[in-house]
């Protein structure tokens, strides 16, 4: 794993955990302070790792300004093709199962996996038979951008 993934990684954990707290989208400034803040303490205290916990930090700052962005002017599809990962769990559930739903009701064979790591990923066999243009599969493509490859077997989830 490079480590400008595993930065990803850490500031997409740093903003999910944002996130669920209360009222961030009110002090969102204030979040992100804090969230800098925590990460330069932890730079000072391991000067080795600075330069990467200072990037985490940023990196956190512009994924919650992102999203504080989407859900402000209602984006949905960012919301759901950029920020997935910072809903709550069960928000995240729902949509995924009705989206599989609607695809398996349209035809399309959907399994779901997950790696090692419990990170899901979704298999899709016959989508060519919901016609979809091709500019709304080129934007699809470029919201899912560089996928993770798996860590480990797949195990089949449904």
């Amino acid at each position: 794993m490079t480590i400008e993934t595993r930065i990803e990684q850490i500031a997409r954990q740093a903003a999910s955990l944002a996130v669920n707290t209360d009222g961030w989208i009110d002090n969102l400034d204030a979040l992100c302070s804090m969230i800098r803040n925590q990460f330069i303490d932890k730079a000072n205290q391991c000067p080795h790792a600075a330069q990467d916990l200072h990037a985490v930090a940023n990196r956190a700052e512009d994924i919650l300004r992102g999203y504080h962005a989407a859900l402000a002017a209602n984006d949905i599809g960012t919301v759901i093709g950029l920020y997935f990962d910072l809903m709550p769990p069960e928000l995240q559930a729902k949509i995924n199962n009705g989206a599989i739903d609607v695809l398996r009701d349209s035809g399309v064979q959907v399994d779901q996996f997950k790696d090692e790591s419990g990170q899901t990923f979704i298999r899709m066999n016959g989508i060519e038979k919901l016609e979809i243009p091709d500019s709304e599969i080129s934007r699809m493509n470029a919201i899912a951008g560089d996928l993770p490859s798996p860590v480990g077997e797949l195990h089949r989830v449904h």
